[in-house]
């Protein structure tokens, strides 16, 4: 039987938590990047009548955009629990997390997804509700009605092009343990005919 020491499988552990699992998504560093894309397109919008008036389109193709990416999400994950051979499911109930922990990323980029859809229908339905008058509480509103979703739609594309990676990665080290695997079972073979 094949010790522990000679498999070469890493997968690196995610590190705990600090600031809670909202906390850990409100601080990542994609986040950090939508957040201030979506108060730029809220600014842009309540700011620019020519934008304004083009809001309702950019919120439809939005939701589109996040539908899209939410489906890409699910296929994707969906390919990775199909991948996941007994044997590399062993090996991630190893690291930190387990099993679970590979998949929030997944989960939390389709929510987002999905919370963007309906954000950016709901904005696009109601942008020719809001008066395109110049007193700053309707600024406001036109600001965070239109920013929401745009923030949704660039965190869902950050998260998307991670977990591209990311499914990549898991392919790559669920090949490596199959090659362990196939090595250790010829080498069994030839101990098993030596003997």
């Amino acid at each position: 039987m094949m010790s522990d020491a000679k498999m070469r499988v890493s997968l690196p552990t995610p590190r705990p938590a600090r600031f809670g699992k909202v906390g850990s998504i409100l601080l990542s560093a994609d986040f950090m990047i939508a957040l201030p894309a979506g108060v730029a397109g809220g600014l842009l919008v309540s700011l620019s009548k020519v934008v304004a008036a083009q809001a309702s389109t950019f919120l439809f193709g939005a939701a589109a955009l996040l539908g899209t990416l939410a489906g890409i999400v699910i296929a994707a994950h969906t390919i990775l629990i199909s991948l996941m051979s007994p044997e590399y499911v062993l090996v991630l109930e190893r690291a930190q997390g387990g099993v679970r922990a590979v998949s929030r990323p997944y989960k939390i980029v389709i929510w987002a997804c999905a919370i963007g859809v309906l954000l950016a229908l709901f904005a696009g339905l109601a942008w020719p509700a809001i008066p395109q008058v110049s007193e700053l509480g309707w600024h406001l509103v036109r600001g965070v009605v239109f920013g929401a979703p745009t923030a949704l739609g660039v965190y869902g594309l950050i998260g998307a092009a991670q977990l591209a990676g990311l499914s990549a990665f898991h392919l790559e080290q669920r090949a490596k343990l199959l090659h362990t695997l196939r090595e250790a079972r010829v080498g069994l073979g030839r101990d098993r005919k030596g003997a």
